[in-house]
């Protein structure tokens, strides 16, 4: 997705102009997404909502049965879903690090549609005799910055999934075009687990609202494997 970005600067971005183009195409080979933690209950009413099978709890939506296929995309880069991850809406922009910067900086894929539409709009203007950050500009490192302190949170909030071991190892089979899928590699939770943990434990993740966002996760699991009732033993997980 972000393969060939560049820092952005006044040198690498002098002629660009960019536009809101709604092209998906650079996410035609993405089966996950990661999510915010402000967005999986709407995620969960469209997507499967999973975990990576370890490292960060950071949940994901899961896009395809097949590896570097996502069926969400069309041929001309529409997008099919009925909602458009966080994680996506940001391109061609990322955060990203930079060797003695504090803080994140901008970086970009200058391959993007965005940058080739004839009604974009410049990234730099030239103010006082100088070239400084234009409007556009100004907005996507606000728009980046959110992003960046939404996940951490996301991070924080997820993070005693793992610290209490409720996580387990699952396992997805799918039937696409009468061929079945093994979809491996993510985990779930287990909500037995979950029903053990101590008053405190509990108390605390229902105030923090992770105890809501466990439920739009099962049940966007549920959702998927009661879509697949008229096609026996087709949907499993497990």
């Amino acid at each position: 997705m972000f393969e060939n970005a560049k820092i952005l600067s006044r040198d690498s971005a002098a002629e660009l102009r960019y536009a809101p183009v709604a092209d998906f195409s650079f996410a035609r080979t993405l089966n996950t997404a990661p999510l915010m933690f402000s967005e999986v209950v709407r995620a969960a009413r469209a997507f499967p909502v999973v975990f990576p099978a370890e490292g960060s709890a950071v949940p994901q939506v899961l896009l395809s049965a097949i590896k570097e296929q996502n069926g969400y995309v069309d041929k001309d880069g529409k997008w099919l879903g009925r909602y458009i991850p966080l994680h996506l809406r940001r391109y061609p922009f990322v955060l990203g690090k930079s060797e003695g910067e504090s803080s994140g900086v901008v970086m970009f894929d200058p391959d993007a549609p965005q940058f080739q539409a004839e009604d974009g709009k410049p990234l730099f203007q030239e103010k006082d005799g100088e070239w400084v950050p234009s409007p556009v500009l100004e907005d996507v490192r606000r728009f980046l910055g959110d992003l960046e302190r939404e996940f951490q949170r996301t991070r924080a909030l997820f993070a005693p999934l793992r610290e209490k071991d409720v996580l387990v190892p699952a396992q997805l089979k799918l039937t696409v075009n009468g061929k079945q899928h093994a979809v491996r590699g993510f985990s779930m939770v287990d909500w037995n687990k979950v029903k053990e943990l101590d008053d405190a434990t509990l108390a605390g993740w229902a105030r923090s609202g992770l105890i809501a966002l466990i439920h739009a996760h099962l049940m966007s699991i549920e959702d998927l494997l009661k879509s697949s009732k008229r096609r026996p033993k087709e949907s499993t997980v497990h």
